[in-house]
């Protein structure tokens, strides 16, 4: 049984992407690190690289689901039902509970 996980990565144009970018030190997208002097720690009183060390080679994203064992076949299956659901928080599109 194969490990995967699910994360969720803002848009490159989002300015939630840009910040977080920004604080970590590394773009994702772009696979670039970033300089350590920027906007986004220039708002944190105090930033400290050492906060960030550990995490920057995993850029910004969100955990949604960690190490999750599952069965090769059904990895398109899980992946189409997870697009699913996360589309339901588009603010294009109206939901009830």
């Amino acid at each position: 049984m194969p490990d995967f996980a699910l994360y969720y990565i803002p848009p490159t144009e989002h300015p939630l992407y840009r910040v977080g970018s920004e604080l970590l030190g590394y773009d994702l997208r772009a696979e670039t690190v970033l300089a350590e002097e920027n906007a986004a720690r220039a708002n944190v009183s105090g930033f400290a690289q050492s906060w960030v060390r550990d995490s920057q080679q995993y850029g910004f994203h969100m955990t949604i689901g960690h190490a999750i064992h599952g069965q090769a076949d059904q990895i398109g299956a899980i992946e189409a039902e997870a697009e699913s659901i996360l589309n339901l928080f588009d603010a294009g599109n109206s939901w009830e509970l």
